[in-house]
């Protein structure tokens, strides 16, 4: 089981995801979560789906799922999208570690908007067994809007080897500000 729980803050909290997922071997199956931006009443999005481990190697390992997505709250519109979302994650050596999600979102109905998320595409350098000090790049286009480039630093504690989790720090860049994340990853 995976579970991610993230927050940002800027002015109070302004950014929610909780997300459990169960994997089994290579099947990642169920995927549930749900996401708002500070204003669950205006919008928030619900989401179901599963996927496969596609390419699972030493240094490699590739994860594709289909995600369905339903948003709610007044500025919602009733839209209803698809997710097709790819993790990416690697090895360069024990102290080098990489990774990136990406995904775009399809419109199902009309209420929908194209869009492309980059989540994340990040580096990290294992400082000891429980922090490791990374930096990458996020980036999103709504519609037909010029793509939003998002910078990011992170540090990660990670104690007593993991077994209660992991907290990550994330400094991100958005378009006229920046902001702290909070992210709690626990694997079991």
């Amino acid at each position: 089981m995976v579970l991610n729980v993230w927050t940002g803050l800027r002015s109070g909290a302004d950014y929610h995801f909780v997300n459990p997922i169960l994997v089994h071997d290579r099947i990642v199956a169920p995927d549930v979560g749900y996401l708002d931006f500070g204003k669950g009443g205006e919008y928030r999005e619900w989401f179901v789906g599963g996927g496969y481990k596609t390419l699972v190697s030493k240094h490699l390992k590739i994860t594709n799922e289909l995600l369905f997505v339903q948003a709610a709250g007044d500025s919602s519109g009733g839209a209803r999208y698809v997710q097709l979302w790819t993790g990416v994650n690697f090895t360069l050596s024990p102290e080098i570690e990489g990774e990136a999600v990406i995904f775009p979102y399809i419109p199902l109905n009309e209420a929908g908007t194209k869009q492309w998320v980059v989540e994340r595409i990040k580096l990290e350098y294992k400082l000891s067994s429980f922090l490791k000090v990374g930096a990458g790049y996020g980036a999103y286009q709504f519609g037909t809007e010029r793509w939003q480039h998002r910078p990011l630093v992170t540090a990660t504690v990670n104690p007593f080897e993991g077994e209660f989790g992991s907290l990550e720090f994330w400094l991100q860049e958005f378009k006229d500000r920046a902001q702290l994340q909070l992210r709690y990853v626990l694997v079991k």
